[in-house]
């Protein structure tokens, strides 16, 4: 019977993975943000190269289709990197669309040269738009037709602020249905103040600044302005942007883009949302809730800060579960962390809100009194101790605690303030435990 050579096992896995990734591709549109092709142990020296190449392959796959779908969803400025070649025909997309996007610009700012010559059949539609609205022939409706192909609300306003025109996508929006003004008679909504649709919504700088606009003929845009439909719609945000009509001197009324941005503000709040979830997981120890050490050495060297600025007093108090170890070893790690949360939590309940209690390490804490002397921290810690020893940490045997307190001296510096507390608590644990012990001042 034939074996098969340990690097023809390896080169077998690697390609089932890397057929799976396609199936992947295949099946969903994108890879996984993790995909990447993994050996259990090490490879062989002929196969390191192929796989580092194949994971590039992978990853470069990865971010096409990741920029590919940010491009189709309009996002025209998203950056695309140099060093993936698959990218290149997105480049060229891109730049063409963000020529185009300004060409669009141009147009409806009433500049009637431009010409589009590197999107095949677009260009020639393009083009024929314009010689079209160059001659003046069926610019209304030629206009109509381009806006009912747009993923935007399109809609014109009169001098006064009336409706005149909306797309499909603005009648949606706006929750008046689908009639158009080209209809034998005019739609039941024509006249009817655009301003009327943000009337309702708190009154924000966004929407007075858009009524100044169409009072006054300015450009406007914004996206944060809410929208208030008519009909019974939903309210919604939108991003809006307003450019005025002027002719021969005089304020004609205004052309209004707006899209739904529902979705990009249901994003925001949940990038909002996981960025205080990082922030917490960075600053807060996962056991105790309480500041992890890292966290703890920040908001010490702010208090010193704070204690020299403005001449006030500032305390710490280092603590230490007593033979924290024979609690580990008699009941278990899980009745051992169940004492590091309670603690934590009498800690944090036990302290003005002004003060800061962190974990310093392993069973000890470090507890921030700001404006406090060392005998009032003495009195603190006292407190404390008590209520450790009298709370039922549901052991058979009482849970305390040794304290170590400091008082910040003039030009001392975080590490010796904490190293002065720490020898407090070592005099604390040598005089037989669950004791206060104040540390000295030094000359």
């Amino acid at each position: 019977m034939s074996t098969v050579p340990e690097s023809g096992r390896a080169a077998i896995e690697l390609l089932q993975q890397l057929d799976g990734l396609l199936q992947q591709l295949q099946r969903n549109g994108r890879l996984p943000e993790d995909a990447a092709l993994v050996l259990p142990g090490p490879l062989d020296d002929e196969l390191v190269g192929p796989v580092e190449r194949l994971n590039l392959l992978v990853r470069w796959l990865q971010q096409a289709t990741r920029l590919g779908r940010t491009l189709a969803d309009g996002d025209l400025q998203v950056s695309l990197p140099r060093d993936n070649p698959l990218l290149m025909p997105l480049k060229a997309l891109q730049a063409n669309l963000q020529h185009l996007s300004w060409q669009a610009c141009r147009v409806a700012e009433g500049d009637l040269n431009q010409r589009v010559h590197f999107l095949g059949d677009f260009s020639t539609a393009f083009n024929a738009m314009i010689a079209a609205l160059q001659r003046n022939r069926a610019i209304e409706e030629q206009l109509k037709t381009l806006t009912e192909v747009l993923g935007e609300g399109v809609c014109l306003v009169d001098a006064a602020g009336g409706l005149t025109f909306a797309n499909p996508e603005a009648a949606k929006l706006l929750g008046l249905g689908q009639e158009r003004l080209s209809a034998p008679t005019a739609p039941t909504w024509t006249g009817r103040k655009l301003l009327n649709f943000f009337a309702a919504a708190p009154a924000t700088a966004a929407a007075a600044e858009l009524r100044r606009a169409l009072e006054a003929g300015h450009d406007f845009h914004s996206q944060d302005l809410l929208l208030q439909p008519a009909g019974g719609v939903p309210e919604r945000p939108v991003a809006l942007v307003c450019r005025p009509i002027w002719q021969e001197g005089q304020y004609q009324g205004a052309v209004l883009a707006f899209h739904d941005i529902s979705a990009q503000k249901g994003y925001e709040k949940q990038l909002e949302t996981l960025n205080r979830q990082l922030q917490k997981q960075a600053t807060t120890d996962a056991l105790t809730g309480l500041a992890n050490r890292m966290q703890t050495e920040r908001l010490l060297q702010k208090e010193m800060e704070r204690a020299d600025r403005y001449q006030h007093p500032l305390t710490v108090i280092l603590l230490d579960l007593d033979h924290f170890k024979q609690i580990n070893d008699q009941f278990g790690h899980a009745a051992g962390d169940i004492v590091l949360r309670t603690a934590g939590a009498l800690l944090r309940d036990n302290l003005r809100d002004s003060d800061s209690a962190g974990r310093w390490g392993g069973e000890e804490f470090l507890l921030l009194l700001p404006q406090t002397g060392a005998l009032a921290a003495c009195r603190v810690a006292e407190k404390l101790r008590l209520a450790l020893q009298q709370t039922d940490f549901a052991l058979p045997r009482p849970v305390t605690a040794s304290f170590g307190v400091a008082e910040l001296q003039s030009a001392e510096d975080g590490a010796r303030l904490t190293a002065r507390a720490d020898d407090a608590l070592y005099r604390a644990k040598d005089s037989g435990r669950n004791r206060v012990e104040l540390a000295g001042r030094e000359s």
